[in-house]
């Protein structure tokens, strides 16, 4: 326990959690102890300390199916007592690598991609794991990139309500719960970032990516008839949850809502998505603005160079 931080062992010591258990805590013991999205990285921390590199050893065994040698000796050092921490280290990259080279592959079709990717990696059905996913791609290097993101969604976030009532769009801010105040801000969003192209018809803008279920629906029967394959946030009275075309993908809390849209951006991400024409300006501008990762030159059209202006306009 020696390369985690003091609040991280002394909670461990709290909760008599000593090294000879470490290695049988699941996701939701550690969620229990360090719940909240303000210990997102000593959560990570710890479970790349006990748990991440054996799962890696596995999923790698999922999409290589002849392990070059030196996967193979990395695997080998691994199991031993006290692998080395820079075959380690390679092992960790040498899976990234082959996991991106299966998923951004152009042998597996775009409607496909979710379902198989999901069959071979079945963590990404955790945030945890998905946000890593997100980092590792844009920033591998940052191990703040996270928290510095979701610092600059907070930022955005509050900025972005009082955009809404200058384009007219938002009612002026109020004392809301956080789904109401998080569902005001989600649906005015395509209309202050618009892009050029419509919804299919009977489809509103902000269907394209969030959704707020009635009581008398559920999930199933909503994802069956909704006419879309994208990622989509689904707020219910129990939680919220991200889907997928009709596949239900990860669940969590409604009081983080708020922070739904950075959660589908990372699934946008670690499948290797493309933004559907209607809603591209505006996840263009959280890639941008929020993520920090530029766009290439064909991307940055019309429409998301006149919102980003506008916007920037606005803030400075």
């Amino acid at each position: 326990m020696e390369k985690l931080d003091e609040i991280t062992i002394s909670t461990l010591k709290e909760a008599n959690v000593g090294e000879d258990l470490l290695s049988s805590l699941s996701r939701d013991d550690i969620k229990d102890l360090f719940p909240g999205p303000e210990h997102f990285l000593r959560r990570r921390a710890l479970w790349l300390a006990v748990h991440k590199c054996e799962e890696l050893v596995q999923l790698t065994s999922l999409t290589v199916r002849k392990p070059r040698k030196d996967t193979t000796r990395l695997q080998e050092i691994y199991k031993t007592k006290k692998p080395n921490k820079a075959a380690v280290t390679q092992l960790l990259n040498l899976e990234y690598e082959s996991r991106r080279q299966l998923i951004n592959s152009d042998a597996i079709k775009e409607q496909d991609r979710p379902v198989r990717v999901l069959e071979a990696y079945p963590c990404f059905r955790e945030l945890d794991h998905v946000l890593d996913e997100l980092q590792r791609i844009i920033q591998p290097s940052n191990s703040r990139y996270i928290s510095e993101m979701k610092d600059r969604w907070e930022i955005f976030y509050s900025k972005v309500q009082f955009y809404g009532v200058m384009k007219k769009v938002m009612k002026p801010p109020k004392t809301l719960d956080g789904v109401e105040d998080a569902t005001a801000v989600f649906r005015a969003l395509p209309l202050l970032f618009p892009s050029s192209t419509l919804p299919p018809k009977k489809l509103s803008i902000c269907e394209a990516f969030f959704y707020v279920l009635k009581t008398s629906e559920d999930h199933e029967g909503y994802l069956r008839r909704r006419p879309l394959a994208c990622p989509v946030l689904l707020v219910s009275e129990g939680n919220c949850m991200i889907a997928v075309g009709t596949t239900p993908v990860t669940t969590f809390d409604r009081k983080y809502l708020y922070e739904g849209l950075l959660y589908l951006m990372a699934y946008y991400y670690a499948l290797h998505l493309t933004y559907p024409k209607y809603i591209s300006t505006l996840l263009s501008i959280l890639q941008t603005e929020i993520l920090k990762d530029s766009i290439h030159d064909s991307d940055s059209t019309p429409s998301y160079k006149k919102a980003l202006g506008e916007w920037k306009s606005f803030i400075e």
